[in-house]
């Protein structure tokens, strides 16, 4: 702890004991939140040689069953906007989303759709801890609570599930 800041630590080199589904009551109490810059370079469809930038990959997972629950797509950088699409998504209707996208759609494939948590696990971004997230606390009666920075460790699932959809673009390609 000396050699090292008391963050790094913490995160690096602190024994860790328990399991992030200890705190979990079960399926849809905890969902985690957070977004990542995607590693692809989107073109444009009118011309391919022109770059339109990287999107933004917002992912929202169900801790106790692993299940992807909402997701957004964007352009823009993360946000509260952005955020927001995510988790809007979590309501939208999956058929008429897989239709949009030429997916094949199973009712089995979603079996939690449209089921709000009791809490939003999210690191510090900007996004989750704007007042505009109030309005999940105050409207739909969510607890959104805000993990301090550089600790990925707190919200393991979705990090993971990053990871498995980059894994996922690269086997495409």
């Amino acid at each position: 702890r000396r050699r090292k800041s008391d963050s790094e630590f913490e995160r690096d080199h602190a024994p860790k004991t328990g399991s992030v589904q200890q705190d979990c009551l079960g399926i849809g109490h905890i969902y985690e939140i957070d977004a990542t810059i995607a590693d692809v370079f989107l073109v444009s469809s009118k011309d391919r040689s022109r770059i339109i930038g990287k999107p933004t990959l917002y992912l929202v997972i169900d801790r106790r069953s692993r299940l992807i629950v909402g997701f957004y797509v964007g352009l823009e950088a993360p946000s509260w906007p952005a955020a927001m699409h995510a988790i809007l998504s979590i309501s939208e209707d999956k058929a008429a989303l897989c239709t949009r996208y030429g997916v094949e759609y199973s009712p089995g494939d979603w079996p939690a759709d449209a089921i709000y948590p009791g809490m939003f696990l999210a690191d510090r971004g900007s996004e989750m801890m704007s007042r505009d997230s109030s309005l999940l606390v105050n409207g739909l009666e969510i607890t959104v609570a805000n993990l301090p920075k550089q600790r990925a460790d707190y919200k393991p699932v979705v990090e993971c599930g990053f990871k498995l959809v980059h894994r996922a673009m690269v086997d495409a390609v």
